[in-house]
């Protein structure tokens, strides 16, 4: 009996020992499977993408200075990924289908990923410098897993899209893509579109991307119709009136051609001295030039004025407007017309003047009068005033108008006397 339970023993002994084997050997494997399981994440590619508008447009963010962040867009089908740009921060990470999408400062220069089934990727700098606004492509990959869509996958093609003018925004699904000429990879399905530009009709379609496109690329070549015309303006019965459209002046006066103006109804408004302001109503066509006058009513008389002596000076309304004969406009009302001259008394009269009338006003000054007695001796001695003869001295010359004379005495015999006097008003000069 004792030697049966020893064995037993020695046999229990023994399968413990093979256990305790097995399981060293297990653990072994396990640990040696582990290993060859982790594997390192790397870089596939990394670029920017120049015609995606989503970090500017369709969903910004902003960073802690208040700037446009840059988007990176990571493609993926795996989760779970940590991401760290060090002390500038991420200022948002969100899932998207097929990949995940961070938000980053500009300037930022390098990130850090790392996820529990791979070692980490350890401070892999960017190709490009991070701009603001810009959205960036990240393509990750590793021994195990491929992060990315794979074109074998989903299949994907070039889409071209190309106006007549250029600059039109492109509208996918009704999202902004970019500006005519566009290029954008897309998969296989089927989108809408839509162009706009300022001045010009959209156009909208539909295409179809099979992935049996030649060259891998479908494009599409589009000319908008233009939403604007223009407008020859002129004015009667003349030109050089301001041309004001929907309250804003333009740069030129009439005759006048205007830049383009989006198709549809404006209005149009001429100013011009001397007559009533006018607005119209003016339909501009697609494509087209619209040609209209515009008839002034004038809001001035044409007005003569004339003047006795004829050098002296017109003012109307107190303001001088010439020396001598006047003719020119002048805006109905009343208004006063006065002549003046320093050796006259003034004419003045008051008029109503009404628009579109031609008036005639004769002004008349009265002298300012004065006296002159001429003597000599001996006496007979001819007397000439301002070169014009008078008579013998003795003379008197009477209503003089003021002012200074030459006065000439001569005689036979005699040498001439030539002397400056001057005539005062009332008073008798000797």
């Amino acid at each position: 009996m004792a030697a049966f339970t020893a064995w037993r023993i020695f046999k229990a002994y023994i399968e413990i020992e093979e256990l305790m084997k097995r399981t060293i050997l297990f653990f072994f494997f396990l640990i040696l499977g582990l290993g060859s399981i982790a594997q390192s994440i790397s870089v596939k590619s990394f670029r920017a993408l120049p015609n995606d508008m989503d970090a500017r447009q369709n969903y910004p963010e902003k960073d802690l200075n208040g700037d446009i962040c840059a988007i990176i867009k990571i493609a993926t089908l795996e989760k779970g990924f940590s991401f760290d740009i060090g002390s500038l921060g991420i200022t948002k990470t969100e899932q998207k289908d097929g990949e995940i999408w961070i938000w980053i400062p500009r300037g930022a220069k390098r990130i850090t990923i790392t996820h529990k089934a791979f070692l980490p990727l350890r401070d892999y700098f960017f190709t490009e410098s991070i701009q603001e606004g810009v959205c960036y492509e990240l393509i990750l990959v590793s021994g195990k897993v491929v992060t990315t869509v794979v074109e074998d996958e989903i299949k994907t093609i070039w889409f071209i899209v190309n106006s007549n003018p250029s600059g039109a925004d492109v509208y996918i699904n009704d999202k902004q893509k970019g500006v005519t000429p566009c290029t954008i990879k897309f998969p296989v399905g089927s989108y809408s579109y839509r162009l706009e530009k300022p001045f010009y009709n959209s156009d909208a379609g539909k295409f179809e991307i099979t992935g049996e496109e030649t060259n891998g690329r479908k494009e599409i070549n589009l000319t908008l119709s233009p939403a604007f015309g223009y407008l020859n303006l002129v004015t009667e019965p003349e030109n050089g009136a301001s041309v004001f459209i929907d309250d804003i002046e333009q740069s030129v006066k009439t005759p006048f051609t205007s830049d383009k103006l989006k198709s549809g109804k404006h209005k149009v408004t001429v100013k011009k001295d001397m007559f009533q302001p006018k607005s119209i109503d003016v339909n501009i066509l697609d494509g087209q030039t619209s040609a209209e006058t515009i008839t002034l009513s004038p809001n001035f008389a044409n007005v003569s004025v004339n003047i006795q002596p004829i050098d002296a000076d017109i003012l109307v309304d107190g303001l001088k407007v010439s020396s001598g004969p006047f003719k020119g406009r002048i805006l109905a009302g009343v208004h006063s017309f006065e002549g003046v001259n320093n050796k006259y008394y003034p004419d003045k009269k008051n008029m109503n003047i009404l628009e579109g009338e031609d008036v005639i006003i004769n002004l008349s000054l009265q002298p300012r009068l004065g006296n002159l007695d001429v003597m000599s001796s001996p006496i007979d001695a001819d007397v000439s005033l301002n070169g014009q003869p008078k008579g013998k001295t003795p003379i008197s010359l009477t209503k003089l108008t003021i002012g200074t004379y030459e006065v000439k005495i001569e005689k036979s015999g005699f040498e001439s006397i030539i002397r400056n006097i001057e005539v005062k008003e009332g008073a008798t000069a000797e």
